[in-house]
């Protein structure tokens, strides 16, 4: 059984291969919060997050990457901590967002006109009822 050292070598030989292997705009997808996801890194890698926490080797690398990819204005500058992080979508989700904006759009049209229509229904509904109340044909 391997030990602790050598599990956590082998975890960064794992993580380096996987952040070898994904292109800049495969890594536009993970940001979360101005940074990389690490919980998708983890389940990528096939490791748990503590892994990427306590693991230094892994943690350097992963600071490297994310440097790397500020200078190359991919993920947003890093703020103080007194200032309020900068919401940053990455393009899948602003795409994934517009298209459930027109979806809802386009079901509340369809219930308004629907509304609308069961409207003039019950109105018309209403005055035969009317009208049958005033001749006395009522049904019981």
């Amino acid at each position: 059984m391997p030990s602790g050292r050598q599990i956590a070598k082998i975890n960064y030989e794992i993580f380096e291969s996987w952040i070898m292997s994904r292109s800049n705009d495969e890594l536009k997808l993970i940001i979360h919060r101005g940074r990389l996801n690490r919980r998708e890194i983890a389940i990528s890698c096939g490791f748990c997050r503590s892994a990427i926490d306590q693991n230094s080797a892994i943690r350097k690398k992963l600071l490297e990457v994310e440097d790397l990819l500020r200078k190359d204005k991919i993920l947003p500058e890093k703020v103080k901590s007194w200032q309020t992080p900068r919401r940053h979508k990455s393009a899948h989700i602003v795409e994934t967002e517009d298209q459930r904006i027109r979806k809802l759009e386009t079901d509340n049209a369809l219930l308004r006109a629907e509304n609308s229509e069961l409207k003039n229904k019950l109105s018309s509904f209403a005055i035969i009822a009317e009208v049958l109340a005033e001749t006395g044909r009522m049904p019981r």
